[in-house]
């Protein structure tokens, strides 16, 4: 807005000079939201292409083993020819054996290393995707939204998004967590200071603690869970539910163990 003095009074901005600045804030504004919702495609597709990269070395490591399988039987054949072919056999058969269990590490070693170093970097992501949000930020640490001036509509839309997201990455951490039979048989969070906790894997504590501590602080992310029940499996939701102090309250009883007997 202009000012000056013209006649001893006040000249304003014209109508069309506010509804130009206006229409340049919209526009920016557009852009913002348009960058925030182009990374949040990417994170997703990060998300998953980290599965799809899993789901390949699965498949790899299969067809590895059975090819070691097929080269052992075919090595004890060989040692039934003869006394001499059998020391010699026997002998082939330990030195493999013994890479067998060599490589079987390595890959494990390597498979573990890769797990973690998808399961650090998306929780590096969320934290980024929260700090990016200030005012959101409360919606995540205090239990309730409580940022002063209140959220928007569009705030409260995209502390949502963000909650969803994060309940896909705890989802997709206690999967791996479990398929590295690191989470015991019950699937239950396990607390350090508790008895449990020196028989249970340390890593399971530690990411445990994590999830629990999440839904502890964000009803938002409570009701992620609670709405998208059906796409969460089912230790991970009887896990939240059946955690000490109710964290979330209104999440209904998932009911029995679909595998009983898993």
């Amino acid at each position: 807005m202009d000012t000056g003095s013209s006649g001893g009074g006040t000249d304003f901005a014209s109508p069309e000079d506010r509804a130009n600045v206006l229409a340049q804030l919209q526009l920016e504004q557009f852009e913002r939201d348009k960058q925030r919702s182009d990374r949040d495609e990417q994170r997703a597709a990060h998300l998953e292409q980290l599965q799809v990269d899993q789901d390949n070395r699965d498949e790899q490591r299969a067809a590895r083993e059975k090819g070691q399988v097929k080269w052992q039987k075919a090595q004890v054949i060989a040692s039934m020819i003869g006394i001499v072919a059998v020391i010699v056999s026997v002998i082939a058969l330990v030195m493999a054996y013994v890479n067998l269990e060599d490589q079987q590490d390595a890959v494990a070693n390597q498979d573990q290393e890769s797990r973690y170093s998808s399961v650090s970097q998306l929780s590096l992501d969320v934290d980024q995707m929260i700090a990016e949000n200030p005012r959101l930020i409360s919606c995540f640490r205090d239990v309730e939204c409580n940022a002063k001036p209140a959220l928007t509509r569009q705030e409260q839309d995209k502390a949502e998004l963000i909650a969803v997201y994060i309940v896909d990455f705890y989802q997709y951490l206690y999967t791996q967590l479990e398929s590295l039979n690191y989470i015991p048989r019950s699937g239950l969070f396990v607390f350090a200071h508790t008895p449990e906790a020196s028989s249970t894997d340390e890593n399971w504590v530690t990411w445990g603690e994590t999830i629990y501590m999440g839904f502890q602080n964000s009803a938002l992310a409570c009701k992620a869970l609670k709405d998208g029940e059906d796409a969460y499996e089912w230790k991970f939701v009887h896990a939240v539910y059946v955690a000490p102090d109710n964290i979330c309250p209104d999440l209904p009883n998932p009911g029995p163990s679909p595998h009983p007997y898993s």
